[in-house]
């Protein structure tokens, strides 16, 4: 029955990464309507982002094996780098206006990601830096999860936790450092012959890690959100098993959040520009809420737009 859920989860990728990437919307509205006591139900969607990284890291495999490095690189530049360049040229004039001024050294940290690592600029997400570095990194990942297999995300989720209890990270290198072993399951349910056996078996260990996590919250050593995506793995199977009929059928909701899942990057390019432009708004919780989703959906179809004529 779990290889039913995992096998659902690939053959129909696109679907569940649109879920994810609503998941992610809803999350975020917080930060801007925390007043409106009904939206904390959403407030765990940012493990979207976890289903995100485990599917890219088994999609990203299928990749690999396709084509030549080069050609492995292209693709995934091809995908990315669009919406990269666009956000951060965004980030260069919001810092502009922001901080009176914008001097060559931030502007060169922006496009080059190094505003990530805090050396320069102003770092307003953190998941396209991220990504780059992901793909940048994939092949040494896939090779030691070839080799060592299911004990290699294990150390990383170890060292990850280890890190968390000993180190006061910025929130975006914690957010990004910590779904790593989520990312290498995506890996290793790929590559190996028991499929279902390790997806299990690591669920049952990210949820051992999430009772550790739970202790370092009641000592003030980590977040509440970190215990959410410690149980990314067995919240993916669940999803899995709820969306049976409409992945069967492919309904109407399926085509919706499938034709989502083709545009993720445009809709969260759209999202974090919208948190950035409401960030100090002093309208009304429901103006808010109003502008929120309408600069979302707007913001998304130009995004998609200009992503079509640029890749031309």
């Amino acid at each position: 029955m779990a290889n039913m859920f995992f096998n659902r989860l690939i053959t129909h990728r696109q679907y569940f990464m649109g879920i994810a990437m609503i998941l992610i919307i809803l999350s975020h509205l917080l930060a801007t309507c925390k007043e409106i006591r009904l939206l904390w139900a959403f407030y765990p969607g940012f493990i979207g982002v976890d289903i995100f990284l485990f599917l890219s890291g088994y999609g990203l495999c299928n990749s690999w094996k396709k084509n030549s490095p080069k050609e492995f690189y292209a693709r995934r530049l091809h995908r990315i780098l669009p919406m990269f360049l666009l956000f951060q040229i965004y980030v260069c004039f919001y810092q502009y206006i922001t901080e009176n001024g914008l001097s060559f050294y931030d502007a060169f940290c922006n496009l080059t990601t190094l505003s990530f690592w805090s050396v320069g600029g102003l770092c307003l997400e953190w998941y396209l830096s991220f990504l780059l570095y992901l793909y940048l990194l994939f092949p040494i990942l896939y090779g030691m999860t070839r080799k060592i297999g299911m004990v290699f995300p294990a150390i990383l989720l170890v060292g990850v936790l280890a890190m968390q209890y000993l180190a006061d990270w910025r929130w975006n290198i914690d957010a990004a450092f910590s779904r790593i072993p989520v990312f290498v399951l995506g890996i290793l349910c790929f590559i190996s012959n028991r499929k279902t056996y390790h997806y299990v078996i690591m669920s049952i260990f990210f949820v051992i890690a999430a009772l550790f996590v739970s202790y370092m919250f009641m000592t003030q050593k980590a977040e509440k959100y970190e215990i959410v995506y410690m149980c990314a793995p067995l919240f993916i199977m669940c999803l899995s098993y709820i969306s049976k009929r409409i992945t069967e059928k492919q309904n109407y909701v399926y085509q919706v959040f499938s034709y989502f899942g083709k545009i993720t990057l445009e809709m969260y390019v759209a999202n974090m520009i919208t948190l950035s432009l409401l960030s100090s708004s002093t309208l009304s919780v429901y103006s808010r809420l109003i502008m929120y989703v309408t600069s979302q959906v707007i913001l998304t179809i130009i995004l998609v737009y200009i992503n079509k004529i640029m890749k031309k």
